[in-house]
């Protein structure tokens, strides 16, 4: 039994090492390179056209969980208005170049092309349903005191600070010197890249190898019969079910590819793979208890609410014939 599931894993990993190489090298370049402070100042735009750059922005950048909240704190810290703010956080954790690149490979372009779809109705709907609220005075631009280490930056940020600002950062807490490890400015282009390149291969290995695995224990081990019988039948049952399913699994973006494909090996349906694609890492623990942290409790319902009901809607309309 585990020389079949050693099998699976090597095997999964291996027909998608180049995805995985070319998800990497992109993830890298735009950490390095990115200017995330200009990308994050351009959120302060009001109305639709501040919506819109917020689903962008969120859907372009690879940042974890712990990243995002770090973002979204300062956002707020800045006087941002609602409407960006939300729509960023909804599609920040459902897409980015490296995962529409992996999607792509493992599960095809169809997929992708869904997945990017999605994450980018559901940044713009929550972004229009504050903007709706903030109007009506529902939503209040104020936040609940983070802990510290939000407060200070990103854990993504290591004691190396891999995790490579934009400008001379908060790694720590308090302003870091020009020539700080933390700095921009202490490295050079190819520097920042290769930097970028470890954090990144780290990171995306991690989470790819480990739920490949896994993916690769439920193939073994679960019947078939249970997965096409819950996940199988397409319409809502199916949708519904993959979308609960995903809630309570502590999955990233990453993550949750691999782990879909065993699953539509053992007879998942593609509506309910892009239900559980999408409330998965967009509930994923560490985004939800950010959330509830920095964030009024409306704009928490109004996050869970878009990520829920959006997955179950993509779900359905994927699903159709």
């Amino acid at each position: 039994m585990f020389g079949e599931i050693v099998s699976i894993t090597v095997e999964g990993i291996t027909h998608n090492i180049w995805y995985l190489a070319t998800g990497i090298l992109m993830a890298a370049g735009i950490e390095a390179y990115l200017d995330r402070s200009r990308a994050m100042s351009s959120l302060s735009k009001s109305g639709w056209i501040g919506i819109l750059l917020g689903t962008a922005v969120g859907a372009l950048t690879p940042l974890c969980s712990c990243g995002t909240a770090a973002v979204i704190l300062a956002l707020i810290a800045s006087g941002v208005p609602w409407p960006p703010v939300v729509s960023f956080l909804v599609s920040s954790p459902l897409m980015s170049p490296s995962d529409y690149m992996l999607t792509a490979g493992v599960l095809g372009s169809s997929m992708a092309n869904a997945k990017l779809a999605t994450a980018i109705a559901l940044g713009l709907a929550s972004g229009a349903a504050a903007f709706y609220f903030e109007r009506k005075g529902l939503l209040v631009n104020t936040a609940a005191e983070p802990p510290a280490a939000i407060a200070g930056g990103s854990c993504c940020c290591t004691a190396d600070c891999d995790d490579i600002p934009t400008s001379p950062s908060r790694c720590r807490g308090g302003d870091a010197p020009i020539d700080d490890p933390c700095s921009r400015a202490a490295y050079t282009p190819a520097a920042r890249f290769l930097r970028a390149l470890r954090t990144q291969a780290w990171f995306i290995l991690k989470y790819f190898v480990l739920f490949s695995f896994l993916g690769a224990v439920t193939q073994v081990i679960v019947p078939e019969s249970w997965v096409r019988g819950l996940f199988g039948r397409g319409g809502s049952y199916s949708v519904i079910s993959a979308s609960l399913l995903g809630i309570p699994l502590y999955m990233s973006c990453t993550a949750s590819i691999p782990f879909t494909a065993s699953l539509m090996r053992m007879g998942m349906s593609k509506g309910a793979a892009l239900a559980f694609l999408t409330s998965g890492p967009g509930t994923h623990l560490g985004a939800l208890a950010a959330v509830g942290l920095i964030a009024p409790r409306r704009v928490w319902w109004l996050y869970i609410g878009t990520i829920f009901l959006g997955s179950v809607v993509a779900g359905l309309l994927y699903g159709l014939p």
